[in-house]
């Protein structure tokens, strides 16, 4: 109750329920879980792909950790990243979800880009970070094609540190993503004073961005920051159609989002790369996103 209270309602006080008493035995649970994982065997990866904004062409790929646990079924990233965390062993993870992920996509076409994502304790420790250098090193992958994520939460614990990790990152020859972007308060100074190449848009301005012009507004001038600047940039959370057609008039941009392509594992994402998807869009049957009609690749 006292980790409750102090995520929730610091400085106030809390009735002990039935709820909170579910919710710890579900921490419970999965912290369990990852104590025992056999994580080469229970974790995995799916892929949501990310497509230019003028041809609806695939440029890359974020992946993201799923958990198939023998006792707790499957179990969401939130919670088991957040629980991997409190208990030591996300570290164990991210080095799991990355030899994984480096070893998948080893074989994909070679101009496309794929994200990691790092949490706030992988970039906290110097030498977690050699341990990722080594397993990109170590693979068939080439470093220049790899993207590692980090939101604003993640630099908040220390910038300073955060600075040190990412010149380690792109010392490899990796990319450095700013997630989330346009949410917190110090954005723009983290753009300013951290080796960033790309900004992920967050997703709350496409909730009304077809008729709200602030919004408009809004990302457009971050494209045109990220133009000035000579950055990347992703809009996430696309999904409909008259989004992704706002969004082709403020300019040209990469894009994530469900209109193009759910998370899928590898299989499905290999069968999904023979096609390029067109800017009009209907129900695509393999992808569980949007096409119109495919090309071979």
């Amino acid at each position: 109750v006292l980790y409750v209270a102090k995520e929730r309602l610091r400085g106030q006080a809390i009735l002990f329920s039935e709820k909170h008493q579910a919710e710890i035995n579900e921490t419970t649970g999965i912290m369990r879980g990852l104590q025992e994982a056999n994580m080469d065997d229970e974790f995995s990866i799916n892929y949501q792909f990310v497509v230019d904004s003028q041809t609806g062409v695939p440029v890359g790929a974020e992946a993201l950790a799923r958990w198939s646990s023998p006792v707790l079924g499957n179990v969401s990233p939130s919670k088991f990243i957040k629980n991997a965390e409190k208990s030591g062993v996300i570290n164990q993870v991210t080095e799991t979800l990355l030899r994984k992920t480096l070893a998948e996509v080893s074989t994909w076409p070679g101009d496309l880009f794929i994200s990691f994502n790092l949490s706030a304790h992988d970039i906290g420790s110097s030498h977690h970070i050699h341990r990722l250098s080594e397993i990109v090193q170590s693979s068939n992958f080439p470093p220049k094609r790899l993207t590692f994520e980090i939101t604003e939460t993640t630099l908040l614990r220390d910038l300073n540190r955060a600075h040190d990790t990412l010149q380690l990152l792109k010392g490899l020859g990796s990319k450095v993503a700013l997630d989330d972007f346009g949410t917190g308060y110090s954005s723009l100074s983290y753009v300013q004073n951290l080796p960033i190449d790309r900004l992920k848009i967050d997703r709350s301005f496409l909730h009304d961005i077809e008729q709200c012009r602030t919004s408009q507004a809004v990302v457009k001038a971050i494209l045109e920051l990220c133009e000035s600047l000579d950055l990347d940039c992703i809009v996430e959370g696309v999904e409909t159609e008259q989004q992704f057609e706002v969004l082709q008039g403020l300019g040209r941009m990469k894009i994530q989002g469900y209109l193009f392509s759910k998370p899928l594992p590898s299989s499905d994402a290999l069968t999904y790369l023979q096609f390029f998807p067109e800017p009009k869009l209907e129900n695509d049957p393999v992808t569980g996103g949007m096409v119109k009609q495919s090309r071979m690749r």
